[in-house]
């Protein structure tokens, strides 16, 4: 679920602007574009509005993949409503602004189709697969178990047997018209509507008071709650979770104060402070969080914990996935500090801007794969990779997974000062240049539990210490990311205007997931599989035996997955151009060309370091 910390409606917003390009010193931090918008103030009559719109699915017309699998219209309505209200509190001193917006949505969704097994084939009688070679029973103590493509009932795992059965019946018409023949099956059999429920509510306050006839004071907290959710692909959430079904729990929360104080007739000072912190969890549909369910279907030995619900991710080649999701539960909370202040000066045909912005971001996440164990079968022991569901049924399993529940705690500290000036050279000739000077540590993690691999003395992993920026996150600080902006607006004749500009922006967190965050790497993070390939006849383990259990303090570093980081690396930025002219050929007919270029320099990205030549 995408995070926005807050969503004000568009009747609160006295203003909204969008910087996408070579825009001034006073703002940084990112590469990309720059949004400002400014919740309304109240005055010193009373003001308001409200609202509501309403969609439902009386005129929808029904889908055409709906009608081509035998499913009716869905049911959809939609209510989006609130208002808004602004006033005094003491007139002409004080006001207040209040706005709230409710949004509920429950929308049927058509989910699939998803491939199923057939009723033969949960019995073990693979005929309706499309094989080009018989089965055969690879595993030395299975020897006669499939005979014409049929597993002997006394060969059928019971663990698999019982799970297999989580499996619906295959339910669209031109699949269920094929069942039985053999060579007929071909997936894509199972089709599925849910009503997917989608809840928000947002509101903000504002507080603006006038000290004295210069300084002026303002405060706001705004609140944005989303509830909703990815459908399922079946309605068992034991068995329906493997398609990444969902519930999000999203809660966004955001506060700024500001002073306003007018100096004097040509200089003015303000100082802001903000903070916003969003809560995301994203967790399995259905199911309670800390319950596994795996021990009811003779599932024994899975690892137990807080994360655990229902039964782990189980991969049958060739079918939809059983169980929960990978990467479920999965939540992040991230937040913001700032502290700004800047002051502004006219002198002459100058106009001035300095000043300071310390920023302190912070993001606890988990994100693991495998929180309570993985189980493949890829079809390897019974002779056909194409299906998995031939040794799933012998209780054959290729790869076994566990990731460690690792929380991980960064930060990063941020100092900027940036001076900017706007010249008017003439009537007809404006320049503005500027330079942005940014310091920001590398991700540090606030228990220094952070490794970086080192090629030294064969390879190996370095541990975080307490100390410096380097010695805390291996990784060295660059101090080098000076930001220089200009821009011109010049008017050679009437009705003609050329503009251009240049700036260099910063990229200071680049995340990529967290395929490159040093965090969760061992010893703190361990994310271990066990498989076998193509050949063997020996399972990782059967199902009807306990799963395997992993030993995180005893790890073979060429079994698990290591992130690496150069330790020496640079801060990405862009280089941003542009220019062109407007021309005005009418009061309302106006021409704007422009070229715009953006040119990446130290791009971060992945590769994999250990791949085959």
């Amino acid at each position: 679920g995408s995070v926005q910390t807050v969503q004000p409606p568009p009747d609160a917003l006295q203003e909204f602007r969008v910087q996408t390009r070579t825009y001034s010193s006073e703002f940084g931090t990112s590469t990309g574009a720059v949004i400002n918008a400014s919740i309304k103030s109240g005055t010193n009559g009373f003001h308001g509005d409200v609202w509501e719109f309403l969609r439902n699915n009386r005129f929808d017309a029904n889908k055409f993949e709906n009608n081509a699998n035998g499913i009716g219209r869905g049911h959809f309505s939609q209510n989006q409503f609130g208002g808004t209200i602004g006033g005094p509190v003491i007139k002409n001193r004080t006001f207040f602004f209040f706005d709230m917006q409710n949004l509920t949505s429950r929308k049927a969704t058509s989910v699939g189709p998803s491939s199923v097994p057939t009723p033969l084939m949960k019995q073990g009688d693979f005929s309706e697969l499309s094989l080009r070679t018989p089965l055969a029973a690879n595993v030395l103590s299975q020897s006669g178990c499939i005979t014409n493509n049929k597993i002997a009932a006394s060969c059928l795992d019971p663990t698999a047997l019982k799970l297999i059965a989580l499996f619906p019946d295959p339910n669209v018409p031109s699949a269920v018209a094929r069942q039985g023949r053999p060579g007929s099956f071909a997936g894509s059999n199972y089709a599925f509507q849910y009503a997917v429920p989608t809840d928000t509510l947002s509101y903000d306050v504002r507080i603006d008071h006038n000290i004295n006839q210069n300084n002026r004071i303002f405060g706001r907290y705004s609140n944005y709650t989303v509830d909703r959710q990815d459908p399922p692909w079946t309605s068992d959430p034991i068995a329906g979770n493997g398609n990444f079904a969902t519930q999000y729990r999203i809660r966004g929360k955001s506060a700024a104060i500001s002073w306003t104080d007018v100096i004097s007739p040509s200089m003015l000072n303000e100082l802001r402070g903000g903070f916003s912190r969003d809560y995301a969890h994203s967790d399995p549909l259905g199911l309670t969080l800390g319950t596994s369910k795996a021990s009811d279907y003779g599932l024994t030995g899975i690892p137990s914990g807080p994360n655990n619900a229902g039964i782990p991710p189980i991969n049958i080649s060739g079918l939809q996935r059983l169980g929960t999701a990978p990467w479920r539960p999965q939540s992040q909370i991230a937040q913001v500090w700032q502290l700004l202040d800047t002051l502004s000066w006219l002198t002459g045909s100058h106009s001035i801007k300095f000043g300071y912005e310390h920023r302190h971001s912070s993001d606890n996440f988990l994100d693991a794969q495998s929180l309570q164990g993985q189980i493949t079968a890829t079809g390897i022991y019974s002779g056909n990779s194409g299906s998995g569901i031939p040794d799933f049924l012998l209780g054959d399993v290729s790869t076994a997974s566990f990731t460690t529940p690792t929380v991980v705690h960064n930060y990063q500290i941020g100092n900027s000062f940036f001076l900017q000036d706007s010249w008017r050279a003439n009537k007809n000739l404006t320049i503005t240049y500027g330079f942005r000077y940014e310091i920001f540590s590398p991700l540090l993690n606030h228990q220094n539990q952070v490794a970086n691999f080192t090629g030294a003395n064969g390879g190996g992993l370095i541990q975080a210490t307490s100390g410096d920026w380097y010695q805390r996150s291996l990784v060295h600080g660059d101090f080098n990311d000076i930001a220089p902006r200009f821009g011109f607006s010049y008017q050679p004749v009437n009705r003609v205007v050329l503009r251009g500009g240049y700036g260099i922006f910063y990229q200071h967190i680049v995340r990529i997931g967290s395929e490159s965050v040093l965090a969760e790497n061992p010893p703190y993070y361990v994310d271990q599989s066990l498989s076998q390939s193509n050949g063997s006849t020996t399972p990782v383990f059967f199902l009807r035996n306990s799963f395997p259990s992993f030993n995180t303090a005893n790890y073979d570093l060429t079994k698990v997955t290591i992130h690496a980081q150069d330790p020496y690396q640079r801060t990405p930025y862009v280089q941003q151009v542009s220019f062109g002219p407007q021309i005005e050929f009418s009061s309302n007919t106006v021409l704007d060309i422009s070229y715009v270029g953006n040119f990446g320099r130290k791009q971060d990205r992945l590769r994999n370091a250990n791949q085959g030549l």
